[in-house]
């Protein structure tokens, strides 16, 4: 059977908040999650902004690699995408990654995964999507 891999990213949840909503019962699936998996607390990438760290979580690339530096990239003279546009960001993600590789991958929510470029796998919705 394949191995399955399952990252999720929640924008502000930081891991001392979560594990004390553990400890108290509210969050059953996520100490299910600890009790299977592992958790870690990244670090912000800078500039601190929203879409500048979902773009390093998506690529693991640098702020000066992926371009993402603010809620608005500029991609000729006097003109602007969002930053949730997966146009405006320069990085292989890992989900093209993963099919560049044979596998699969699926980006459920995630924000600026559209347009992902995938082929074979999955973007379902985001911030950023049309709709």
């Amino acid at each position: 059977m394949a191995r399955k891999l399952y990252a999720y990213g929640m924008d502000g949840f930081v891991t001392p908040m979560m594990k004390y909503f553990v400890a108290q019962g509210v969050l059953p699936n996520f100490a299910r999650m600890l009790r299977s998996g592992t958790v870690n607390q990244t670090y912000p990438s800078f500039p601190v902004w929203t879409p500048t760290n979902w773009a390093t979580l998506s690529t693991g690339a640098h702020t000066g690699t992926h371009g993402v530096t603010t809620w608005s990239v500029e991609t000729a003279p006097g003109q602007r995408i969002n930053s949730f546009s997966g146009q405006a960001n320069n990085a292989e993600r890992i989900w093209n990654a993963l099919e560049r590789a044979g596998m699969k991958g699926v980006a459920l929510h995630y924000p600026a995964a559209y347009p992902s470029g995938m082929r074979a796998s999955y973007a379902i919705d985001g911030f950023g999507a049309p709709g």
